[in-house]
C-alpha cells in the first residue's frame, strides 16, 4: 500500500511537471497564432503558477471581457501576463485575488491586471521597467523590462495604472487586429 501511494504521488508530480513544461514552452514560444485571443494567452500564463497560487489560496479570475483578439504573436501577451501573475503572487503571498480584464479602446485593447496585494512603494514605482531594478530577493529585475520591450516592439505598451493600499493595477496596451487579419483575407 505504501509503494502504491508513492507511485500515485510520483505520477501526479510527473503529470504536473509535464503540464508546467508544456505551459512554459507555450508561453515562451517566439512564434504563434496571430492574431491571438487574450483569454487564451491568460489561461496559458496561469498554468505556470497554478500550483503555487492554489497553495497560497490566491484566486485568479480571467473575465469574459478578455475574449478579444489582439494583433501580436501569442508569446507577447502570454509572457506579459505570466510575469504580472508571478509578480502579483509574490506581492500578495497568501489569501488574495488577481483579476484580468480587457476592453477595446479605439485601435487598441487595454488589458488590466489587478491584484489586492500591498501598495508598491513610490520609489520602486519609478524604476519598475528599468533593467536590473528590483526590490525582491533572488530576482534580477529583468521581467518587466523585457515585457515592456516585447510589447513596444509589437506596437503595444505597459504601465502601472495605480498602486494603493487596496490594490495594484497594471495596464497592457495591445493593438487590435487589422481588418484584413480579422477576416482571414490577405488583401483589402
Amino acid at each position: 500500500d505504501r509503494c502504491r501511494h508513492l507511485i500515485r504521488i510520483l505520477r501526479t508530480s510527473a503529470l504536473n511537471g509535464l503540464e508546467l513544461t508544456e505551459a512554459f514552452n507555450s508561453v515562451t514560444q517566439m512564434e504563434g497564432p496571430r492574431p491571438c485571443i487574450v483569454k487564451e494567452t491568460a489561461e496559458e500564463a496561469l498554468k505556470l503558477y497554478k500550483v503555487s497560487l492554489k497553495q497560497r489560496e490566491i484566486d485568479v479570475f480571467i473575465c469574459p471581457s478578455t475574449d478579444i483578439r489582439t494583433d501580436v504573436p501569442f508569446f507577447v501577451p502570454a509572457f506579459t501576463l505570466a510575469n504580472l501573475i508571478g509578480n502579483a503572487r509574490d506581492a500578495i503571498w497568501a489569501h488574495g485575488r488577481i483579476e484580468i480584464t480587457a476592453e477595446e479602446k479605439g485601435q487598441f485593447i487595454e488589458c488590466h491586471v489587478t491584484n489586492n496585494g500591498p501598495e508598491i512603494p513610490p520609489d520602486i514605482q519609478k524604476t519598475l521597467f528599468e533593467f536590473g531594478k528590483t526590490n525582491k530577493d533572488h530576482h534580477n529585475g529583468w521581467g518587466l523590462y523585457f515585457v515592456k520591450r516585447a510589447l513596444i516592439e509589437n506596437g503595444g505598451d505597459i504601465w502601472l495604472a495605480y498602486s494603493n493600499q487596496e490594490s495594484t493595477r497594471f495596464t497592457i496596451l495591445l493593438p487590435r487586429p487589422h481588418p484584413s487579419r480579422e477576416s482571414g483575407s490577405m488583401f483589402i
